[in-house]
């Protein structure tokens, strides 16, 4: 909530009771992107392939948005898989995966890292790009199998970290947006900037070394880096809607703001990663941001884009917002990130809860209703 990074954030409102219905990337992105309908305990009452469901989430939303007469961008990454993904989509223009170009972008407009830093970059790029090579045509339940502490097989140095990717597509971003289209558009962008391992400095300096902050231990975060790490993105994000306004293109577009999974596991009563940011900003809606302690879920603003749509996303609600949502009995699932701990039809949830609610602090609203031996 600190103002100095959200001072671009006009007409924006913070649900700061926010929370995800999962802890972990796998289980939850298809509920981002395609609503309550693909929340993992959702996806388990359902008969099919889970993989098939991951994708098909993002498929229908995409394709709703393109049958209505939008051009469709997105900035993909897992669990979504190209080659499940891609049969399903009625356009794949502008729908990416590969983002080298993002990559020789960013190295080129970071004249700031001495020699060492540059060689440490060079590593990693060279090690995800063969990486990459290798497992591209290979489902994401196999590569987790050459996945260890946030690094990929074959990183060349242990202390190069493979972050380049998750800086340069949200650096990129401030100098990539636009006012050319003819037509409305929807774009959605999936950053891992947030996520470990980490290289930024408080300056947002690619500076390896000079990671930690003291606000990583301050407020609890998993790993040093995380603070800066957050901190920059938002001021990137700050960057690209000061560009937007420039543009012309800010109050006309509706924006998003939201994470997957939360980053730690010490606030909430039942100690597990589920809150998350999620800030909207309506269109042509200005001023400064407010606040609204009101219960939201990550899965819910499914329901406010689709609100856009003569014919709505399939399977996605009337939009949230105009609803009662306050106390809606949630079901809460702690499920693993590594695929090989399911089956190839339902995610094993290691632990069940029903979140009944109110404050998502009070221990009194939140249920356990099965527990993994």
């Amino acid at each position: 909530n600190d103002s100095k990074y959200l001072q671009n954030f006009d007409g924006f409102i913070n649900f700061s009771n926010a929370m995800s219905s999962s802890t972990n990337t796998f289980p939850t992105m298809a509920s981002v992107i395609g609503g309550e309908y693909y929340t993992a305990n959702n996806i388990n009452l359902r008969s099919g392939d889970l993989y098939y469901k991951i994708n098909q989430a993002y498929a229908n939303t995409f394709n709703a948005f393109s049958s209505n007469g939008f051009e469709v961008a997105a900035r993909m990454a897992g669990p979504a898989e190209p080659k499940i993904l891609y049969p399903m989509l009625t356009t794949t223009k502008n729908i990416i995966f590969d983002v080298k170009k993002y990559v020789e972008y960013y190295n080129n407009n970071i004249k700031h890292i001495n020699q060492n830093e540059k060689n440490r970059i060079i590593s990693s790029l060279l090690a995800k790009i063969t990486s990459v090579g290798i497992f591209k045509f290979v489902n994401f339940s196999a590569r987790v199998k050459v996945y260890i502490n946030g690094r990929w097989l074959l990183q060349i140095n242990d202390d190069a970290p493979d972050i380049t990717y998750s800086i340069a597509d949200i650096y990129m971003l401030k100098d990539m947006i636009s006012n050319k289209s003819n037509n409305p558009t929807f774009k959605f962008f999936h950053f891992g900037i947030t996520h470990q391992p980490y290289a930024l400095d408080e300056n947002c300096n690619y500076g390896y070394s000079k990671i930690r902050h003291e606000n990583d231990v301050k407020y609890n975060f998993l790993h040093d880096g995380r603070y800066n790490s957050q901190k920059c993105a938002f001021k990137w994000l700050n960057e690209a809607f000061s560009n937007m306004k420039k543009l012309g293109v800010y109050d006309n577009t509706e924006i998003f703001v939201t994470a997957d999974h939360g980053g730690q596991f010490y606030f909430l009563p039942i100690h597990l990663n589920l809150h998350v940011p999620l800030l909207y900003k309506p269109l042509f809606s200005n001023g400064s941001i407010k606040n609204d302690d009101r219960l939201i879920m990550n899965y819910d603003i499914a329901s406010i884009f689709c609100d856009n749509l003569k014919n709505r996303c399939k399977n996605v609600p009337e939009n949230i917002l105009k609803q009662n949502y306050i106390l809606r009995d949630i079901i809460i699932m702690d499920i693993s990130w590594n695929p090989t701990k399911h089956s190839r039809s339902q995610f094993i949830p290691e632990s069940i809860y029903k979140f009944n609610g109110g404050s998502i602090y009070d221990p009194n609203n939140w249920q356990l209703i099965k527990k993994q031996k």
